[in-house]
């Protein structure tokens, strides 16, 4: 019983440890592949930015208990010069 209670509880933590951002992508994956490796994983993103140093797939509306904005959330992940993902955070529409 001992066990199986610490099998879950490792899987749990490894499963955060890889999704801390949201439980739909592998941030640990993506943080150094090329946005081609993105989309070809994960499909074609929803924004963006005019320059192509962010890129975003829309998660869901902010509907939080606490003063929610209902506007659309993002998981950002920001690319450097030669276009390998550098940063990976969640927030609101571009320029909102």
């Amino acid at each position: 019983m001992w066990g199986a209670i610490l099998l879950i509880v490792i899987s749990l933590a490894v499963w955060f440890w890889c999704h801390p951002t949201s439980y739909r992508y592998n941030d640990r994956w993506i943080l150094g592949k090329g946005r081609e490796q993105i989309q070809a994983k994960y499909g074609d993103f929803d924004q963006i930015d005019g320059n192509g140093k962010r890129a975003g797939y829309y998660l869901d509306k902010d509907n939080g208990p606490i003063m929610p904005s209902h506007l659309p959330v993002y998981y950002w992940i920001d690319f450097d010069e030669s276009g390998k993902a550098v940063k990976i955070s969640k927030g609101g529409p571009m320029g909102g």
